[in-house]
């Protein structure tokens, strides 16, 4: 029987468990490290804190192949993010370079350092100048992971949405929509299109010989957020107001996935017009 490949998750939430959902567990030894004793069925679990030496180190010690850090903080606070990202960042590099130097780490991160509000269009080689102390923070943490020494890929996912993440498609539904002559750029992605984001990552060697670096992750389509709300309003039946004769150029980014999509990496949803589809379907299923 073929050796199983060894995979270690550091934090276990929404996207890891949906990540484990496309995986052969007769391919995959998975050992997972989260602070809320929740068991996840096919993995090894320890709960403990990632920024304790005590609990990373023996699952260190394992030398796994692939180790993906995502991490939740307790809120949207500088403190928080330090404690959980960078905190965190900073105890794996450090003990992965000592004990496992062959493990390709991979660090789940966000758009939200690029600070771009023009309508630029931002890749891997943009500048990051993160605006705020949460942004900077995270920024810090993937440096920690870039100067481990051991392959990396940091993933920056743009604005989340999917099952459990609908915000938008719930302040819609309720007739809150922003207006129409301050139009910005959104760039989202599907979370079932994050974990095969995840999925292509640790099933490719090259990536885990070599590791990707910065790979931006983000759908095919960045849109106005008048756009979309527009649409989903339209497909929710929602009244919307007529649109003024001054409209203010747009702010914000637009997100190129470009270096993804030449990887090999096909999305499920390429547009939040397919996303979006999908969840208002499975309301009314429901």
């Amino acid at each position: 029987m073929p050796q199983k490949t060894k995979l270690l998750l550091i934090g276990c939430g929404d996207l890891p468990g949906r990540l484990l959902n496309r995986l052969n567990f007769d391919q995959w030894q998975i050992s997972g490290l989260r602070r809320s004793s929740i068991p996840m069925p096919g993995v090894k679990m320890t709960y403990g804190d990632a920024t304790n030496p005590g609990h990373i180190t023996p699952l260190l010690e394992a030398e796994p192949d692939q180790i993906i850090l995502c991490l939740t903080p307790d809120n949207r606070t500088p403190a928080a993010y330090r404690n959980t990202y960078l905190l965190a960042a900073q105890q794996l590099a450090s003990t992965a370079q000592r004990l496992a130097p062959d493990s390709h780490l991979i660090m789940v991160s966000s758009t939200s350092l690029y600070a771009q509000n023009n309508g630029e269009s931002v890749n891997e080689a943009s500048a990051c100048q993160p605006q705020t102390g949460t942004a900077q923070i995270l920024l810090a943490a993937e440096q920690a992971i870039a100067k481990s020494h051991n392959p990396f890929s940091i993933v920056r996912f743009s604005g989340i949405y999917g099952p459990g993440r609908r915000r938008l498609l719930d302040r819609v539904k309720t007739g809150k929509l922003s207006p129409l002559n301050l139009p910005h750029w959104t760039n989202r992605i599907h979370s079932k299109d994050c974990a095969a984001v995840l999925e292509h990552l640790i099933q490719h060697p090259q990536w885990s010989k070599n590791g990707a670096g910065v790979l931006l992750a983000s759908d095919c389509k960045p849109a106005l957020n008048t756009e979309v709300e527009t649409w989903l309003a339209e497909q929710m039946g929602v009244a919307r107001e007529t649109a003024p004769e001054k409209i203010n150029p747009p702010t914000g980014k637009r997100c190129s996935n470009q270096r993804l999509l030449e990887s090999g990496f096909q999305f499920q949803y390429p547009s939040y017009r397919e996303g979006y589809q999908a969840m208002m379907a499975s309301d009314r299923n429901t």
